[in-house]
C-alpha cells in the first residue's frame, strides 16, 4: 500500500512539475510587448472537428491553416518551390550537391526533419498570384469551351474553375509560407512589418525524388508548424456558441468568414489570442 501511494505521490508531482514548467514558458512568451500582432479571420484560423459544445469549461481551441505558392502535398508536408536544395542546405541540412544513381539517394530517403524560423505572410503578394493564377486557369478553361461549345467535359471544367475561384476569393486561406530561416532577427529586418508577417517556429525536411527522366531532384517540405492549435481564451469562448458546426479546414461550407481573431506572437516565437470579434 505504502508502494503505491509513493507512486501515486511521484506521479502527481510530475504532473505538478509538468504544469508548472508549462505556465512558466507562457508567462515567459507574453511577458513582454508581442513580436507581432496580427488580425486573421475564420479563414485561417478554423473551428476544430464538430465543434458543437455550449459548455463554457470545455476546452477550444483553433487550428492555423496556412499554404505555399504552387502547393504540392508530399509525405504530410508542403512542397515549397522556395525552398531549394542550396536553401535547405542554408538551414542546416546536409545534402548533397548532386545525385547520380539509387544508391548515392538512399542515404537521404528518411532525413529528420530540422526547426527552424518560417515567416508568413498574411493577405500580400503570394495570395494576389493565387488569384491570378486562378483567375488564368478559369480563362484558358472558358477559351476550350468557346472552340468546343458542344462538348461537356469542357463545361464541366468551366464550372470547376469557376468553383475554385470562388473558393480562392472568398474562402480559402490567405496566410501563406514564404520563407524560413535561422536567426529570427534578421527575418524581421527583411519583413519588417508585424502587422503582415508572422514569424513562428517550424519545421522542415527534403525529400529526394526521381523523375521520370532518372535525374534525382531535391523537394523542400515544410513538414508542420509547431504551434497550430491555439487555444481560445475562457473570456471568448461564448462568442463561438452561435456558429454553426463545420469540419476543419473544410471552408467550402464558410461562403463568409463569421469572426476575426487577433493574434499576438510572444517571446518564443509562440502565438496567443487577444480579441475575438464577430463579422458581419
Amino acid at each position: 500500500m505504502k508502494r503505491q501511494l509513493k507512486i501515486l505521490l511521484l506521479g502527481l508531482g510530475v504532473i505538478t512539475a509538468t504544469n508548472a514548467v508549462a505556465l512558466l514558458g507562457v508567462a515567459y512568451n507574453r511577458s513582454a510587448e508581442p513580436e507581432a500582432v496580427l488580425e486573421l479571420t475564420e479563414r485561417e484560423l478554423t473551428l476544430p472537428y464538430r465543434y458543437i459544445s455550449k459548455d463554457e469549461n470545455s476546452g477550444l481551441m483553433l487550428h492555423l491553416i496556412w499554404r505555399v505558392l504552387y502547393q504540392d502535398e508530399y509525405r504530410g508536408g508542403q512542397a515549397a518551390e522556395w525552398l531549394t536544395q542550396e536553401k535547405l542546405q542554408t538551414l542546416g541540412l546536409d545534402l548533397p550537391d548532386d545525385i547520380a544513381d539509387e544508391t548515392a539517394a538512399r542515404p537521404y530517403y528518411k532525413l529528420r526533419p530540422h526547426e527552424v524560423f518560417v515567416v508568413l505572410e498574411y493577405d500580400g503578394e503570394r495570395y494576389q498570384q493565387a488569384l491570378a493564377m486562378q483567375d488564368k486557369a478559369l480563362a484558358e478553361a472558358q477559351a476550350l469551351l468557346m472552340n468546343n461549345p458542344d462538348k461537356d467535359e469542357f463545361k464541366q471544367r468551366v464550372e470547376q474553375e469557376l468553383n475554385q475561384l470562388e473558393l480562392e476569393r472568398d474562402a480559402s486561406s490567405r496566410l501563406f509560407v514564404i520563407d524560413a530561416g535561422l536567426d529570427a532577427a534578421q527575418l524581421r529586418q527583411r519583413y519588417a512589418d508585424p502587422s503582415r508577417y508572422l514569424i513562428l517556429k517550424g519545421l522542415v525536411n527534403a525529400a529526394i525524388n526521381r523523375e521520370a527522366d532518372g535525374r534525382y531532384v531535391t523537394k523542400g517540405i515544410i513538414t508542420q508548424l509547431l504551434v497550430d492549435d491555439i487555444n481560445v481564451p475562457l473570456s471568448y469562448r461564448s462568442r463561438f456558441d452561435s456558429l454553426d458546426d463545420y469540419s476543419r479546414g473544410d471552408s467550402r461550407h464558410i461562403k463568409t468568414p463569421r469572426y476575426a481573431i487577433k493574434l499576438a506572437v510572444g517571446k518564443r516565437f509562440e502565438p496567443w489570442i487577444i480579441d475575438v470579434r464577430a463579422l458581419k
